[in-house]
């Protein structure tokens, strides 16, 4: 009769690594959904960046009767570049041009009349599927 009562007292190795298991799994799945949350986030961050952005390049062609130029990039929004007239910024709050969320610069081309601004995504290479874009 003792030796019922001291086998009970604790677990078996087997029951300890199926609980471990058990947590394991657990501890996986909430890990996957907290990153794909946190992605979601850094992608919202960077269409709201880029919405800001956006909003600054069209004060900046109501002033200057076009926008910032490839070369000049988005640094036109904070200083003005050699020849714009009517120039009225600077045109960004953060007084500086943002970075995406992964780290990298907003991706902007324009020849004056129109523009490309877009992130490169978390893989960092612009033209593939990570690329974020407002349409």
């Amino acid at each position: 009769m003792q030796s019922k009562r001291r086998r009970r007292k604790g677990l078996t190795l087997v029951e300890l690594v199926v609980v471990m298991v058990i947590l394991v799994l657990l501890a996986s799945i909430a890990t996957t959904v907290v990153i794909r949350r946190i992605e979601d986030g850094r992608r919202t961050k960077a269409v709201m960046d880029i919405k800001a952005i956006e909003n600054a390049l069209d004060h900046y062609k109501l002033d200057t009767g076009s926008y910032p130029t490839t070369e000049q990039g988005l640094e036109a929004l904070l200083v003005p570049p050699a020849g714009a007239r009517g120039w009225n910024g600077p045109y960004l709050k953060q007084r500086q041009v943002p970075i995406d969320p992964w780290g990298n610069p907003y991706i902007y081309e324009s020849d004056g009349e129109e523009f490309v601004l877009f992130s490169a995504g978390k893989d960092g290479q612009p033209n593939t599927e990570d690329d974020v874009v407002v349409e």
